[in-house]
């Protein structure tokens, strides 16, 4: 009878109830970033009655009862894209908008900026993505990308390592330099043809091709090379036969040799070109007739402020003059007399975003704005200093330093803990946080490692329920502390006790024990860590199949068990026994053959391990009991995906730090490209939390 009363009151909907289902969203997170068509968006919902329907604009969701969970597939428009959810019982209670999330979709997602080039009306821009191996168009009206070639798209040789981009509206194609041949490509089919390389045309061959630039003649095309600097030189090709001839450099043309060539641009009337070199910093001023060369801009040549590491040129029709980029600075060079003023001085706050070392500045022919490719396209008015974003890929201010290297998800707070890897820039690791909702970011403790004296922190743990992180490092020398305790609430850093060099050696990976909330540290056999610097040895490892330098190690929910990935191994430890197992290998277990394993989390609510698979990047999932092996997420990346693409709305690269969070599903993951994505763990979709 009680068995028929409970069934009854599972089925029967409450006649008292008079509220919709409440429903929670999971996926994706509000304001994140996309460039989905088609996008996953899941939660939960919970009623006192049975649970008619949830739709996401109008479309169905698939509701599972027995969880409490739906999810959908939504069309996602261009720009912001609100999404609303709508929940009904049996009993006909509804709510329109029981919840809310939004995205926002600009075209295809950008990695990392390299080479870039702009068209002569202004109106669009377009650049090499290098972490995609796509040449991206950007409407600097409207913001919106568009491949316009990559490895999928167009046909033709491969694109791959362009190292510098034309535009040649004329004839409608881009001029691009790669693989030491020079290449057009079709603005409309993507299509790829060669011009001219030592299988095409005649002349001498190219000698590491690196900058083409389209002379306003519009039939030849002006190419650096930069070999070697007493024979770095400039070639004219014709682009109907892919001749080449010697401009200036080598035996032709007067004046003094180049340095290593940075960049080339040439003037609006066609007469001169410009080329930085360095070896000394300088600026040449080249003559197009005869290829003479003359210093234009050097410390001792030209009145004004001169920056080192100038990496670019432009040219601005609009003042006549040569528009010179160093990291933070861009100055206008006075094309006869090499004088120069600072356009964007570095203490302007313009200068903020162009701080990256390789950041790519064009001039607007129309306007003499400046367009900047940093992460998102910027226009600037170097009148007023104004920056205004044209076409958004960034999400979230603060931490200019944001290179993560690990993160830990705190639903509590709906927050991200992640670790900075220190670099020549930021000689300093640091531990910061991130607010999922809104992207911002926080730096709030400088960590004792220091890149200049070989030791930084690349790796880190959180442990939420202790309130602490376990920070340690990779280091090139054996006179520091290899492991640090950072208290989460006082943000006090301490040593972990007991760890320390010589007596140890560096730490292959480090997790933490859930009962315990001790360290647990892998260095060639697994050892806990006490409080009173003790150690205990959990498991000596012998006898295994391979323990590199690269491993990544994390425990259960419960702590009776830890897994260790190393190489394409994934091991079983018994916490209490200390035996270990082989899990996964290419051996052991069904689903994709894995190469390098790195980094791991453990799925409490699905029991399953998760880890990223590094050489080619994909997002695995482990079944700890049948060793099977699902490829969860994968697609575009500057590489092959293990098994097809599996999911989509963010490149996925190489995947640095996994963060599962058991509620929702949802797995957070800092990539190579210097983003943080959420990861619909069912689907694959992801979005850009924060870049």
């Amino acid at each position: 009878m009680e068995t028929l009363l409970a069934l009854l009151a599972a089925t029967l909907p409450a006649f008292g109830d008079t509220q919709a289902p409440k429903v929670e969203v999971f996926f994706p997170p509000r304001g994140t970033l996309t460039d989905a068509k088609l996008l996953t968006v899941s939660g939960s919902v919970a009623d006192e009655s049975r649970v008619a329907s949830v739709t996401v604009n109008g479309v169905a969701a698939q509701v599972d009862d027995v969880e409490g969970r739906w999810r959908a597939q939504v069309p996602i428009g261009v720009g912001d894209c609100e999404l609303v959810i709508a929940s009904a019982d049996v009993l006909g209670n509804l709510d329109a908008r029981a919840a809310t999330t939004s995205v926002r979709n600009d075209g295809t997602y950008p990695m990392w900026w390299s080479y870039s080039a702009i068209a002569p009306d202004g109106r669009h821009a377009y650049a090499f993505d290098n972490g995609r191996n796509a040449l991206v168009e950007v409407d600097l009206l409207t913001g919106l990308r568009r491949v316009v070639a990559d490895e999928n798209d167009g046909g033709g040789v491969t694109i791959k390592n362009v190292r510098s981009v034309d535009v040649d509206m004329a004839n409608g194609r881009l001029l691009v330099v790669f693989a030491n041949a020079l290449y057009s490509v079709d603005l409309t089919t993507g299509v790829r043809t060669l011009v001219s390389s030592g299988g095409k045309g005649t002349g001498p061959v190219f000698w590491n091709a690196k900058d083409v630039r389209l002379e306003v003649d519009g039939a030849h095309a002006i190419v650096s090379n930069d070999a070697w600097y007493p024979l770095n030189h400039l070639m004219r090709v014709d682009l109907a036969t892919g001749n080449r001839a010697i401009l200036s450099g080598l035996d032709v043309g007067i004046g003094p040799r180049f340095g290593r060539i940075y960049d080339t641009v040439l003037d609006h009337s066609g007469t001169q070109a410009f080329v930085t070199c360095g070896g000394p910093w300088r600026v040449f001023a080249v003559d197009l007739v005869t290829g003479a060369r003359r210093v234009l801009a050097s410390p001792g040549v030209g009145s004004g402020a001169w920056f080192n590491s100038i990496l670019q040129l432009g040219f601005d029709a609009t003042k006549n003059a040569v528009v010179g980029v160093a990291p933070g600075v861009v100055l206008a060079i006075d094309p006869v007399t090499g004088d120069r003023t600072e356009l964007i001085p570095p203490d302007s706050p313009a200068s903020a975003p162009l701080q990256e070392y390789f950041i790519r500045v064009l001039s607007d022919p129309s306007s003499g704005d400046l367009i900047a490719f940093p992460n998102d396209v910027l226009r600037i008015d170097p009148e007023t200093q104004e920056t205004r974003i044209l076409s958004r890929a960034t999400r979230g201010r603060g931490d200019h330093q944001f290179g993560p290297s690990a993160l830990g998800f705190e639903s509590s707070g709906d927050q991200i803990w992640y670790l900075n890897r220190a670099n020549f820039a930021y000689p300093r690791s640091t531990l910061c946080r991130l607010d999922v909702g809104t992207g911002q970011r926080t730096e709030l403790v400088k960590l004792p490692f220091d890149f200049n004296g070989n030791l930084f922190a690349d790796k880190a743990v959180f442990d939420f329920a202790a309130r602490c992180a376990w920070v340690y490092s990779t280091p090139l020398s054996s006179a520091h502390d290899w492991g640090y305790r950072v208290d989460l609430a006082t943000l006090e850093v301490a040593p972990i006790p007991g760890f320390h060099a010589p007596d140890w050696p560096a730490p292959g990976s480090v997790t933490f024990d859930p009962d315990t909330h001790e360290p647990v540290i892998e260095v060639g056999s697994l050892w806990r860590f006490h409080g009173d610097g003790s150690a205990t040895e959990v498991s000596t490892l012998t006898g295994l199949p391979v323990l590199g330098y690269s491993t990544a190690l994390c425990a259960d929910d419960s702590g009776r068990a830890f897994y260790l990935a190393s190489g394409p191994y994934l091991l079983s430890v018994d916490a209490v026994t200390g035996v270990w197992w082989c899990t996964s290998s290419p051996a052991i277990g069904g689903g994709p053959i894995l190469d390098t394993l790195f980094p791991i989390d453990f799925d409490g609510r699905r029991r399953q391990i998760v880890l990223a698979n590094h050489k080619t990047p994909a997002l695995i999932e482990v079944d700890p009991l049948s060793a099977v092996r699902t490829v969860r997420a994968a697609g575009e990346c500057a590489g092959v995906p293990v098994a097809g693409w599996v999911g989509g709305g963010a490149p996925i690269d190489s995947l640095l730090g996994v963060s599962v969070d058991d509620h929702t599903g949802v797995v957070y993951a800092v990539t190579g490209y210097r983003a943080i994505l959420a990861i619909e763990i069912e689907s694959g979709d992801r979005v850009v939390v924060a870049h």
